[in-house]
């Protein structure tokens, strides 16, 4: 039986194939289990064991009845259930499929029909494990030392984050895992992948912000101050449209198959003074059907500029999503509830706006100035009148 490379079951296997109705068993037909199975002696699940029998084991049928088969493997004869024996070898393909074709027709078929929004980004982790794990690597091959050296590698050697490169080897799970679903895998290995750290960090002030603003070029700072101003996500404001602006009522309407949590927002901007002047300067700029534009044309990335405009203001490695964090933080020191704030911005849950840590020290110096003030008020007097004796 050939043995499945790395391309041939990750980018083939790993999409939500409709597998045919398995035809009517019936005896003297030869079958194999699909994955690792025991017979017992009576067609129940609390029977006694006769044997565990590996995937890929093949078997002769005696009979069928009631969701379970009769069945002979070698000396060994008992009870199998039914949906894990196949008359089809579980094997996986032996030849190759280009990997332009299955990304270009299959993988986007899975992706559409979960609705699943990431696909550019799973095709960018099929590059990356290709790449580094090799192609032809087999799926036998796939061990935890082999997850385990190529996260080390993407993290130390290509300086990839952590959470990335663990999200690439998610991928390959879920890969391995629709592989055994689709029977083009006999059994998966369950690599494990180490705990990430990955609150947030980084905020901006106001002075930092602006001398970032200046820097960058001119084309980019409205977006840019869109998501200062509101906390939005980049491919949020960088896809926004002006059918998504209503003048009359003064609020930015976003539908949840654009977002992320997937749940629709609204944001008023007409007691934004500043927002409110910036979407009307767009108005007058308006080149085609984005808020944010290049020519008239959909800005899809600026990280170059915005590395640059970074490295000038004296702010290195700050990112464009520390916009978010920083609108955050605004907002609550504006006297604003979490729960609104989550709406505003875009959190479906209260663990993922607790992973933007929107408290810095300056807020808990203030707290604790708030509940000892007039005790440090008292201290003060008390000090500056000693000071006259």
């Amino acid at each position: 039986m050939a043995i499945p490379t790395l391309s041939a079951f990750l980018l083939v296997a790993a999409l939500p194939q409709i597998a045919a109705q398995e035809p009517q068993l019936k005896t003297g037909d030869n079958v194999y289990s699909t994955s690792q199975i025991t017979i017992r002696v009576e067609a129940r699940a609390t029977a006694r064991p006769v044997a565990s029998l590996p995937a890929g084991t093949s078997m002769e049928v005696k009979s069928c009845s009631k969701g379970w088969c009769r069945v002979t493997a070698g000396p060994n004869n008992g009870y199998a259930l039914a949906e894990y024996v196949s008359l089809q070898q579980p094997a996986p393909p032996a030849t190759l499929v280009p990997y332009d074709v299955i990304l270009g027709a299959a993988l986007e078929q899975r992706y559409s029909l979960k609705q699943n929004k990431s696909l550019r980004r799973a095709r960018q982790a099929f590059k990356h494990l290709e790449r580094t794990l090799g192609a032809d690597r087999r799926v036998s091959d796939l061990t935890q030392d082999v997850v385990n050296d190529y996260l080390q590698r993407r993290v130390d050697q290509e300086e990839a984050a952590r959470a990335t490169a663990n999200y690439e080897i998610s991928v390959l799970n879920s890969a391995l895992s629709q592989a055994v679903e689709n029977r083009a895998l006999a059994v998966s290995p369950r690599l494990k992948l180490p705990r990430v750290r990955n609150t947030r960090q980084g905020f901006f002030t106001e002075g930092e912000f602006a001398a970032v603003l200046l820097e960058l070029p001119q084309d980019v700072r409205p977006g840019v101050e869109f998501l200062h101003a509101t906390g939005w996500r980049l491919n949020e404001a960088l896809t926004l449209t002006w059918d998504q602006i209503d003048w009359e009522g003064l609020v930015i309407t976003i539908s949840g198959d654009k977002t992320k949590g997937e749940d629709d927002r609204v944001f008023p901007f007409g007691a934004a003074p500043d927002l409110k002047a910036l979407l009307e300067a767009r108005l007058k700029a308006r080149e085609g059907v984005f808020v944010f534009h290049r020519s008239g044309r959909r800005i899809k990335t600026f990280i170059k500029s915005w590395r640059a405009a970074c490295r000038r203001a004296g702010v290195t490695g700050r990112l464009v999503h520390d916009l978010r964090r920083t609108a955050a933080r605004n907002f609550r020191r504006a006297g604003i509830d979490e729960g609104t704030i989550m709406k505003l911005c875009g959190w479906k849950t209260r663990a993922m706006f607790d992973r933007y840590n929107v408290i810095d020290a300056t807020d808990l110096s203030r707290a604790v100035a708030k509940r000892f003030n007039g005790k440090q008020a008292a201290n003060s007097e008390t000090a500056v009148l000693s000071n006259f004796k």
